[in-house]
């Protein structure tokens, strides 16, 4: 049997990241912009974007986190890099709340995720994000 030297992770996160008081400001010419921006600074911290929508007032998103970048690292460069870049180039300013929420999602679970995710206007025409961020909080929502 030969050893191989290679370490294997697959390290799933759905996030959310939401608005400075979760503010519904996002346009949706401000959604594309940020999303596009987004996934670019995942990107760069070597986080692969799986999934990614978002509302007025925040952003669903699923990554792969490599095994060798914490999660606050990646999610504070990524908000803190996008809202600086946002804010030199346009006249609307972003700000994030603090924080964000997430938590890890098996390998099985990726594709019901990744349709939450997608699904994100159709839910929120029934569910408000304080009602959702409720729910997520009480474990009472498993997308």
């Amino acid at each position: 049997m030969t050893e191989v030297g290679v370490s294997i992770v697959n390290v799933f996160v759905h996030m959310i990241i939401a608005t400075k008081g979760w503010t519904p400001v996002l346009t949706n010419d401000m959604r594309t912009e940020i999303t596009e921006r987004l996934v670019r600074n995942f990107k760069m911290r070597d986080a692969i974007v799986v999934a990614i929508n978002s509302a007025p007032e925040h952003f669903h998103v699923l990554i792969k986190l490599p095994s060798y970048r914490s999660l606050s690292e990646v999610v504070g460069w990524t908000k803190g890099e996008c809202s600086h870049w946002f804010n030199s180039n346009h006249e609307n300013k972003l700000y994030w709340q603090k924080g964000y929420w997430a938590t890890v999602v098996s390998f099985e679970e990726v594709p019901n995720v990744s349709n939450y995710i997608t699904a994100q206007t159709e839910i929120h025409k029934k569910l408000s994000f304080e009602k959702e961020m409720s729910q997520f909080r009480a474990n009472r929502i498993t997308p």
